[in-house]
């Protein structure tokens, strides 16, 4: 599997630990799951080829679905379900090298991860929020170390990572 040299997830990645995710959740029409992915992927991301990766029609090709042809639904329509490769595969992806939060990427990944943390069992998944509070803790510590800020919109971005490393830190805490 591809990553950034750090160990991240590549925004096609992103888009993968999303329709896995969802596929734990429940089996679902194919173009549910794509329309579903596609959401939450660009509700973070934006509209983005990048995030859209391989198909997620060849989720079952690469065995991390399995396809059923849905009753009365039209020809080609399947209702995938995950399969014991895609959960291993989601844990492989919930537990990559966070990206640095100061881009849209990292935080779009912090956030899926968040929502399928679940996915894990209580160790891996305390590993996982602690590696997410280094990295908000480091992005903070950037934005402070570059000094007071020189606008409205960076004094806002600051008090985002501000919020996000406290949001972190709590969902450790309950972790």
């Amino acid at each position: 599997m591809a990553r950034f040299p750090d160990g991240s997830l590549l925004p096609q990645e992103a888009a993968r630990l999303c329709a896995l995710g969802l596929l734990r959740e429940g089996a679902r029409p194919l173009a549910m799951l794509a329309r579903e992915t596609h959401r939450l992927v660009s509700f973070q991301l934006g509209a983005s080829l990048d995030a859209a990766g391989e198909s997620i029609a060849a989720l079952p090709a690469l065995g991390l679905a399995r396809a059923e042809a849905a009753p009365g639904a039209a020809p080609g329509e399947a209702i995938l379900h995950a399969t014991a490769a895609g959960e291993a595969e989601l844990r492989a992806l919930l537990a990559s090298a966070p990206a640095p939060m100061g881009g849209e990427l990292g935080r779009a990944v912090a956030s899926l991860k968040l929502r399928f943390a679940d996915a894990l069992h209580a160790e891996a998944r305390r590993a996982m929020l602690q590696a997410l509070v280094e990295a908000a803790r480091a992005d903070l510590a950037r934005r402070d170390e570059a000094g007071a800020p020189a606008t409205a919109l960076d004094g806002a971005e600051r008090a985002a990572a501000a919020l996000r490393l406290e949001a972190l830190r709590k969902a450790l805490e309950g972790a």
